[in-house]
């Protein structure tokens, strides 16, 4: 875990590759969090999708990650939802990545996403195609992008802070 404090502002990083991983970190967001940033897929589909079995459990982990994001949202704090950016599938460097996590599959996750509510249970989902499909030839790897496009990820959510995170009103 990373940790930086701005003032009376703290900042957690919590790594959490997988799907499974999120719904773990949930489990211990406190009273006192004001926003809760959280997203998965991609590496689910590389380590968790050999079998039928895996997809049948991953949809009961997306069905109760839904459900515990709807009750962190209605009564603690609210949630971003980051879905998985355009994948580059040809830039992916490996014929295991290239079959697991093609454009194509990571795209069946996003679907179910929508299927199983994982949006409708976010306050806000940050939809990592809208700014990265136009991009996607600059995901040097597949997966990952330069800086700048990331940076337009950043300024979609920092445009939804202000209706996001209520503020209290200043005393002045």
């Amino acid at each position: 875990e990373l940790k930086t404090e701005f003032g009376n502002t703290i900042i957690r990083f919590q790594w959490a590759p997988l799907t499974s991983d999120v719904l773990h970190k949930m489990k211990s967001v406190t009273e006192d969090t004001d926003l809760v940033i959280a997203g998965s897929g991609a590496l689910d589909k590389l380590h968790l999708w050999a079998t039928d079995e895996d997809r049948n459990s991953y949809e009961l982990t997306i069905k109760q990650l839904a459900k515990d994001l709807k009750l962190l949202k209605e009564n603690s704090a609210p949630v971003v939802w980051f879905t998985p950016t355009t994948i580059n599938t040809p830039a992916l460097q490996s014929q295991e990545k290239r079959t697991q996590m093609s454009e194509k599959n990571i795209q069946e996750i996003r679907d179910m996403y929508y299927e199983f509510e994982i949006n409708d249970a976010a306050t806000f989902v940050l939809d990592g195609p809208t700014f990265t499909k136009d991009q996607v030839e600059k995901s040097y790897d597949g997966i990952h992008y330069p800086q700048h496009v990331y940076d337009v990820g950043a300024q979609i959510l920092i445009n939804a802070l202000d209706w996001l995170v209520q503020v209290p009103p200043s005393s002045s």
